[in-house]
């Protein structure tokens, strides 16, 4: 597996070729398509478009998304909707950290539910 930098030095070697085959330097993983807030800026989430949510994957087939993810990135951006509403979250964050060793793992979220899932911190590098 190719390190950040690498990737980084290895397409901008390419760009200078023209060459627009780019590896890629993060993946962005959506958790879930719900959300606790219903923010005026947001156009895919929200608590008015909950009832049309698609149900978030089982734990394991989650696991299984970040096992392919990580076969081609070192960083991963975990987002939704709301990424702490992901029932397992806990538990995908410490399969991300301590059994694939994603070099980096960043949530995007609103913080509403920090809270009550304080145990993720120690997973992940930028919340």
């Amino acid at each position: 597996m190719p390190s950040f930098a690498a990737n980084y030095l290895r397409n901008a070697i390419r760009l200078v070729r023209r060459d627009l085959l780019l590896a890629p330097l993060v993946a962005t993983y959506y958790l879930t398509t719900r959300c606790n807030l219903n923010c005026v800026y947001c156009e895919d989430f929200g608590l008015s478009r909950n009832d049309q949510a698609l149900p978030p994957l089982p734990l394991n087939q989650a696991q299984h998304v970040l096992k392919v993810l990580r076969s081609g990135v070192d960083r991963l951006i975990l987002t939704g909707g709301e990424p702490l509403l992901f029932p397992d979250i806990a538990q995908l964050l410490e399969y991300a950290s301590r059994t694939l060793k994603f070099a980096e793992l960043t949530m995007l979220s609103n913080g509403l539910l920090l809270k009550e899932r304080e145990q993720i911190l120690s997973h992940l590098d930028r919340l």
